[in-house]
């Protein structure tokens, strides 16, 4: 039996939503498996001044609403649709999943398996960035951040407290925060990197979202040993859709699919 894929004149398009290890990973292997069968569109949100891409085509900045993204899907012709962008990024999600109904558009999105705390973790659960700043003050004054340039804003009224912010670029503009310090650096990060920076910089808080996933896990054990407390905030409410917590699945999905409309 024939195992090899069938080549087609007119590709299908798929496009994913991307910007996390998992859709970065994703689009490598479905390029690989899938390339001579589908034009595979990756989208990038623009947050990132060098994003990683491997394989496929590649568009960066947001696609301006519903409306703008429901044109592209349109204008693209574009037949299925992933979205495997962070679990917090509820927007961009909530948008996706609304065109792809009105296009009907097959949808399916990136649903991480959550973290769960262990005996010895010291985990506070808070709703939002808001609570996550109300909290700080209780606990501690030297504050490990990672939660992006966007974030900051929300801790820029705790003048005693002193933030470690880790980022991926080189912000354009000064922190809003009075004290504080930047390190540049993009993951997976591993569980001695984490450990040691903990140590370094004498923190006594973390603030993290409870995003889930392998890439950032570390400097939770590392808390964990060192007995610091995690603000984490939670996750937003899950989307009324298929989803997939692994690359496996996704693929999965995509040739049921394909087989089916070829």
């Amino acid at each position: 039996m024939d195992m090899q894929p069938k080549l087609i004149k007119d590709k299908s398009t798929l496009l994913i939503l991307g910007g996390t290890g998992e859709a970065l990973s994703l689009m490598s292997t479905i390029s690989e498996q899938f390339g001579n069968q589908l034009r595979i569109i990756y989208s990038l949100a623009g947050c990132t001044k060098k994003p990683v891409h491997r394989g496929g085509e590649i568009r960066i900045g947001g696609f301006g609403g519903i409306k703008g993204l429901q044109e592209f899907l349109y204008l693209e012709k574009v037949k299925y649709l992933i979205d495997a962008t962070h679990p917090f990024a509820k927007n961009i999600s909530a948008n996706a999943l609304f065109a792809a109904k009105e296009a009907d558009i097959p949808y399916i999105y990136l649903n991480r398996k959550e973290w769960s705390a262990g005996t010895n973790d010291q985990w506070h659960h808070v709703e939002d960035i808001s609570a996550a700043a109300e909290v700080i003050p209780k606990l501690g004054v030297r504050v490990f951040l990672t939660l992006g340039p966007r974030a900051l804003e929300y801790f820029k009224l705790l003048n005693k407290t002193w933030f470690l912010v880790r980022l991926i670029d080189k912000p354009e503009k000064v922190l809003p925060l009075l004290n504080a310090e930047i390190i540049l650096d993009r993951g997976p990060f591993n569980y001695k990197s984490e450990f040691d920076l903990l140590v370094k910089y004498k923190i006594d808080v973390i603030v993290t979202r409870a995003s889930g996933g392998k890439a950032t896990f570390q400097k939770l054990l590392a808390a964990r040993e060192l007995q610091v407390p995690v603000i984490m905030i939670r996750r937003p409410p899950l989307l009324d859709a298929e989803s997939a917590t692994s690359k496996e699945e996704f693929i999965c999905w995509l040739n049921k699919r394909i087989n089916f409309s070829v």
